[in-house]
C-alpha cells in the first residue's frame, strides 16, 4: 500500500504580505536601544569633513571624552602653521595678534580684542613711562640705545575668538621666538 505523502504547496507571498510582515517584525523588535551615559569630559573641536568623526571617535573610545563640533573657516585659520596669518585689510584691526619691531632686529609679538591703535598707544606710554610694566618698556630700559619702530607693527592674524587669539598668539611666540617677550617669560608658561 503506498504511503500517504504530505504535499503542500509553496508558494510565493504578495509584495503586500511581504511589507506587511516587515513591518510588523521592525515594530516587535523596535525596542529603543539605552543611550550611554555621558562622559564626565565634554569638548568642542571645529569640524572639518569626515576625519573630525573619526577622531571623535578616537577620543571617544581611548579616553572616555564627548566631543562636539562647531562649523569653522578652515583649520589653517587656528593654526596657520605656514606662517602667512589672517590679515586685516583695516589699518586699526579690532582682535588681532600683533608684532612689533625694534631697530636691534628683535621683535615683539602681543595680542589684543581691542583696537590695535589702542594697544600700541599703552605700549607707547609704558615705554615713554620706562615703567616695566610690559615687555617693550623692559628692553628698552635694558638696551637704552634701542629704538623701537612702532610704524613697522604688523598684524600677523584676526580674530575675535579669545581663546582662539590666545592659542594662536602661543603658536607665533613659539614659532618665531621674540626676544622681547623672553624678558617676561612667566606671562608664557
Amino acid at each position: 500500500m503506498p504511503s500517504a505523502v504530505n504535499w503542500t504547496i509553496s508558494r510565493k507571498p504578495s509584495p503586500a504580505q511581504l511589507v506587511s510582515k516587515t513591518i510588523r517584525k521592525t515594530l516587535k523588535n523596535s525596542d529603543p536601544r539605552p543611550k550611554p551615559a555621558p562622559s564626565p569630559i565634554r569638548i568642542t573641536i571645529p569640524y572639518q569633513g569626515p576625519v573630525t568623526h573619526q577622531i571623535a571617535c578616537l577620543i571617544k573610545n581611548k579616553a572616555n571624552i564627548d566631543v562636539t563640533f562647531f562649523s569653522s573657516k578652515s583649520i589653517k585659520t587656528h593654526l596657520q602653521a605656514n606662517g602667512r596669518g589672517t590679515i586685516s585689510a583695516s589699518p586699526n584691526p579690532i582682535g588681532c595678534i600683533y608684532q612689533i619691531p625694534c631697530n636691534c632686529g628683535h621683535q615683539y609679538i602681543g595680542e589684543t580684542l581691542r583696537p590695535l591703535n589702542t594697544r600700541l598707544e599703552e605700549h607707547r606710554t609704558s615705554v615713554r613711562k620706562l615703567d616695566q610694566k610690559s615687555a617693550i618698556s623692559e628692553h628698552i630700559l635694558k638696551n637704552i640705545n634701542n629704538n623701537i619702530m612702532w610704524e613697522a607693527n604688523k598684524v600677523l592674524s584676526t580674530n575675535n575668538n579669545w581663546r582662539q587669539r590666545k592659542l594662536q598668539e602661543a603658536i607665533d611666540i613659539r614659532r618665531h621666538q621674540p626676544a622681547i617677550n623672553h624678558y617676561n617669560d612667566n606671562e608664557y608658561k
